[in-house]
């Protein structure tokens, strides 16, 4: 008769059945070892090296280095260097071969000049601010997005009639294409029962003609960032007839209100920054920004002309800033 020997047979006979037994108790005892008695894995710390952003300077004005300044202050000295452009679009070539000097893994773009040449190279991904006319030079894409250049509008209002506490009709004169803020803009007047009254031209020969026809109409005018149809010219023209009128302006520069604007709005550099960095911080590992087009500002910066005012008879809140007009 033929045999077959198993494992278990030749224990038995070599050891009989004790051994058998024995050799079984061995095999459940490794196979119950608490994970403890294992040696366990050496876990590696991976530190992630922070981005290095190069910031690029439309202008050397008070208001861009306000921004530069605060978003330094957030990425930390060493993440960061910062690039002027000087107003001076011939200077693109030279400052983009500084910003390849300086190893940049991110753009930032305060201004359009900044903007528009930060776009044109396709490197690295950008978040831009300060910038109005966004769409209109094709700013925004996969690898650049931005950050609201305007303040809330429902803070406008409130700090607007708080200045004014009549404000019931205002008049907004605009270049095409901004339908989404016009809309903002009205939903946010609704909830202060103030009437938008707006006009859309596509002219600064058109922006004034419409201005001339609302002063009439209207208690207030807002004067939005514009520069396609707001020239240097029809501004002063606009605070001219504005001062005739007794009309209040309110504008987004504080270079206006030496000109004769009332109240101007803008953005505060720390929330500014802050936003910029969300959107750095948004930016996956294949360069692309994530999120909508714009991410809206939270703070809202109110300056005001106390001779205007005066000229107005308007008392201004202790909480606002003054801006002297020379």
């Amino acid at each position: 008769m033929t045999h077959v020997w198993t494992q278990r047979g030749f224990f038995r006979q070599t050891f009989g059945l004790a051994g058998v037994l024995i050799f079984a108790w061995l095999l459940s005892s490794c196979a119950l070892l608490s994970p403890v008695e294992q040696p366990a894995p050496v876990k590696q710390t991976v530190v992630q090296k922070p981005a290095k952003v190069a910031i690029l300077l439309s202008h050397d004005i008070p208001e861009f280095v306000s921004i530069a300044d605060a978003l330094g202050e957030r990425l930390g000295e060493g993440n960061y260097s910062i690039h002027h452009l000087r107003g001076r679009p011939h200077y693109a070539a030279r400052v983009l071969k500084e910003v390849d000097a300086s190893k940049a893994d991110q753009l930032v773009a305060i201004g359009l000049l900044a903007a528009r040449v930060g776009r044109k190279q396709q490197l690295r991904p950008m978040v831009f601010c300060q910038t109005y006319n966004y769409l209109e030079h094709n700013l925004v894409s996969d690898t650049s997005k931005g950050v609201s250049f305007l303040p809330p509008f429902d803070q406008q209002f409130q700090s607007w009639q708080m200045l004014s506490p009549n404000l019931h009709r205002i008049g907004v004169v605009t270049g095409p294409n901004q339908a989404k803020i016009l809309q903002q803009i009205r939903l946010a007047a609704s909830s202060k029962n103030i009437e938008v009254v707006t006009r859309t031209v596509s002219s600064d020969k058109e922006a004034m003609l419409e201005t001339r026809r609302l002063v009439s109409d209207v208690q207030g005018l807002l004067l939005l960032p514009d520069n396609r149809v707001l020239s240097p010219y029809v501004l002063r023209e606009i605070m001219y007839l504005g001062a005739r009128r007794r009309t209040e302006i309110a504008v987004y520069s504080r270079k206006l209100l030496e000109l004769g604007a009332l109240i101007s709005f803008s953005g505060s550099p720390d929330d500014i920054a802050k936003n910029v960095v969300v959107r750095l911080n948004q930016i996956s590992k294949n360069g692309q920004v994530e999120g909508p087009e714009l991410r809206p500002l939270s703070a809202l910066e109110v300056q005001i002309n106390p001779a205007v005012a005066g000229e107005l008879s308007l008392v201004i809140p202790r909480q606002f800033s003054r801006v002297r007009a020379d």
